[in-house]
């Protein structure tokens, strides 16, 4: 069974199903670790992504935020001018 077993892992992949000649405890069983052994590989790589995702929100709100600089009276004017075209 354990041989039959990590042949199909192999072959399948994530797509595993437990073999033919499994019972039906013994593919409860091999669903059950296969599922939690993706779920133990994942989790690393979902606590890297989420520190990455908290880092860049930390440093994003410390770039400065532009301010839009006040029109001089020539520009005000101009805009005026042109607006009222």
């Amino acid at each position: 069974m354990k041989r039959d077993a990590i042949v199909a892992i192999r072959r399948g992949g994530v797509t595993f199903v437990p073999p033919p000649s499994a019972t039906a405890k013994d593919a409860v069983v091999l669903h059950r670790l296969f599922v939690d052994a993706i779920a133990a590989g994942a989790r690393v790589p979902l606590f890297f992504a989420t520190g990455v995702v908290l880092i860049s929100l930390g440093i994003s709100t410390l770039l400065p935020n532009p301010a839009p600089k006040p029109l001089d009276a020539a520009a005000v004017a101009l805009g005026d001018e042109e607006l009222s075209v």
